[in-house]
């Protein structure tokens, strides 16, 4: 007879396989209709249904990092930020839906090993907000972090739905004055059609099409009033369907690929990471 503990596990371990399942099904079914299953084949020499199987266990493994980091969330020395005067310009990080601050561990982590210290993790509050709200959350930290440190700058990193709560921020609550980079890993900029199963009032915001996608679209890098805006997106990225929805084509704003990285990998990958680092090290 199982116990409670293994019938919890197994229940996880069915809601990870189902939901990795799920949004892969939706990306295939976008990618096979829109020609751009062939494209992926061709451009990274790969068979397609080995990369199927990779993509989906991937997926699995990823979704375990979450549970795995989440205690995290409330260590809270984890996230302390020091006393001193910063070297370099402090660093906000803003997570996806319906995750919290302890998606940024590893990048804590690399980042100190690199001599960052200035670096503050965003705890979103409320499940179901829409994007405007935690736009004025992120006003409000920024202000803080600003004033006790006497900075006029601070660079943002974002996740997912964190990078349109960054955006509406800059380009409709005066951040521009305030960040320098805004660096959006796996953003869907233009929408995804996954968002049909967001709950909450974010979910008609991330609807392609949305008015409040309109209100924030992006015609050129001034659009963003100064802030320098650098777009990471992957070619397997199964959150944002379309995939080519997470791109901004826009005169000014540099879309950089980082190969077939899952949706969540963004958090966790070291190679998603260097790319994040070299954007805000340069000049």
């Amino acid at each position: 007879m199982l116990d409670i503990f293994t019938w919890f596990l197994i229940a996880v371990l069915f809601t990870w396989t189902f939901y990795s399942l799920l949004f892969f099904t939706f990306f295939w079914y976008e990618a096979v209709n829109g020609r751009y299953w062939e494209k992926i084949a061709e451009k990274y020499s790969i068979n397609l249904k080995l990369f199927s199987v990779r993509a989906i266990l991937t997926s699995i493994c990823n979704l375990a990092k979450v549970w795995i980091y989440w205690p995290f969330r409330y260590v809270s020395n984890y996230w302390v930020l020091p006393e001193s005067s910063p070297s370099r310009t402090p660093i906000v990080f803003v997570h996806g839906y319906f995750h919290n601050r302890s998606a940024w561990v590893k990048y804590f982590r690399w980042l100190k090993k690199e001599g960052f210290t200035h670096l503050l993790a965003l705890d979103l509050k409320g499940k179901f907000n829409g994007i405007e709200k935690y736009a004025k959350q992120l006003e409000k930290e920024v202000e803080k972090l600003t004033e006790k440190y006497e900075v006029n700058k601070v660079d943002i990193v974002a996740h997912s739905m964190g990078g349109l709560v960054s955006r509406y921020y800059i380009q409709k609550l005066g951040g521009s004055k305030k960040v320098r980079k805004l660096v959006t890993l796996g953003t869907p900029h233009n929408g995804t059609k996954v968002a049909v199963f967001v709950l909450g009032k974010a979910r008609p915001q991330m609807l392609p099409g949305s008015n409040f996608l309109e209100e924030i679209s992006i015609k050129d890098s001034g659009s963003l009033g100064g802030t320098e805006l650098t777009v990471l997106y992957s070619d397997a990225d199964f959150m944002i369907v379309p995939s080519d929805l997470a791109r901004v084509n826009a005169e000014g704003i540099e879309n950089r690929c980082v190969g077939l990285i899952s949706h969540i990998g963004f958090i966790y990958n070291k190679s998603v990471f260097r790319n994040v680092l070299s954007i805000l090290t340069s000049d």
